[in-house]
């Protein structure tokens, strides 16, 4: 049996250590036209937790994911991990149908959702409406919110299926 430390995020375990390790230089993603360091990586997620503390996202809380595969959708994860919360990834392509009562059942705080998807998000009619952020509209920064100190249990993630 695998023995876990009393305090595990996520966002340590995937990023931060890599930048304790002195990494931040290398490779953390590559796409099709260039290569993505772990300390640009950092750079987004930081400018997205405080994109979503600034929204008032804690500990626990969901946050929906509608985006396509990118640098971006990477920081989204990380970012929602920093914070203690729960990402939720939610595919663009579903029905409205699917994705209201994907939006209704996870009672999110907050949503952050590509424009070219906003209107598809939209269409979905939730009969609440969560802070929505526009992930082009994130920058970069130097200084995020601090990472919360989960535990092993803690939930980090939902995938609806």
């Amino acid at each position: 049996m695998t023995e876990w430390p009393p305090v595990l995020n996520a966002y340590d375990f995937f990023l931060a250590e890599r930048l304790r390790e002195g990494r931040g230089g290398d490779p953390a993603l590559r796409l099709d036209d260039r290569i993505v360091t772990y300390n640009e990586v950092e750079g987004l997620t930081s400018g997205f937790t405080n994109a979503l503390h600034d929204g008032g996202v804690t500990h626990g809380e969901r946050v929906l994911l509608v985006m396509p595969d990118s640098p971006q959708y990477a920081a989204g994860l990380l970012a929602t991990m920093r914070l203690g919360a729960v990402f939720v990834m939610v595919n663009p392509g579903l029905t409205v149908e699917t994705m209201s009562a994907i939006v209704d059942q996870s009672q999110a705080a907050a949503a952050v959702v590509h424009p070219s998807y906003l209107d598809h998000f939209n269409a979905a009619e939730p009969s609440w409406r969560p802070y929505v952020i526009d992930p082009t509209s994130v920058a970069a920064s130097s200084v995020g919110q601090p990472m919360v100190e989960t535990v092993p249990d803690d939930p980090v993630m939902w995938l609806f299926s």
